[in-house]
């Protein structure tokens, strides 16, 4: 699976897809460190990513995710697969985590 960084060009339609229980850490030892843009504040952590060309978002929502151990975060994207994708690396990198629909 080929993992980089997306442009807000390929994120722009998203919406939320679901869920994923996982640890900051985690997250930023797999996708980096995230961005913390958002025109409304209501985000303050995100990693938009794709994952073999399938654009997809990681992302608290009004909440600040660092500051919870194991933190439901958002999934965005323009389809569901995208759940699957990013199940399918999170796998390979060896953490726990739990991927939900909501």
């Amino acid at each position: 699976m080929v993992v980089k960084p997306a442009k807000v060009s390929d994120i722009v339609g998203s919406c939320y897809q679901g869920s994923v229980t996982i640890a900051y850490k985690d997250l930023v030892r797999i996708f980096g460190k995230p961005t913390t843009f958002s025109g409304d504040g209501k985000v303050s952590h995100e990693w938009m990513i794709s994952i073999d060309n399938l654009p997809l978002t990681i992302y608290d929502y009004k909440v600040d995710g660092r500051k919870v151990k194991n933190y439901a975060w958002h999934i965005g994207g323009k389809t569901g697969f995208v759940r699957d994708a990013l199940k399918k690396v999170l796998e390979t990198a060896n953490v726990n985590f739990i991927v939900g629909k909501d």
